[in-house]
């Protein structure tokens, strides 16, 4: 996955990606420093291999369609929303954000 990232960060930030006034798509030093930040968390974004998180729990019709129903072993819904509520629940952009911290410890 890492390296899938790597290339279409490569792709994107080349010459040729230009928007429609040919102002480049990426900043290439900020892309090239957010993607040295991040690719460490690229293993932990990514299914294990050879471990299958889906299961096909049946079939249904629709439209004259008929589509796979799968069951995933990742997470709920309900878990899902409630990371969500987390999120706005606790104030701060980040853990390390000095205002997201409230201490009453004494000196």
């Amino acid at each position: 996955m890492a390296r899938r990232i790597k290339e279409l960060i490569n792709e994107m930030d080349s010459e040729k990606k230009r928007d429609t006034v040919e102002v480049p798509l990426l900043d290439h030093e900020c892309i090239q420093q957010v993607w040295k930040d991040q690719q460490r968390h690229s293993a932990s974004i990514q299914d294990p291999e050879g471990f299958p998180l889906y299961l096909k729990t049946g079939t249904l019709k629709n439209g004259g369609v008929e589509l796979c129903c799968y069951w995933c072993a990742r997470g709920s819904t309900s878990l899902e929303f409630f990371h969500l509520h987390l999120n706005r629940f606790i104030s701060g952009t980040s853990a390390s954000d000095p205002t997201s911290r409230r201490t009453s410890w004494k000196v």
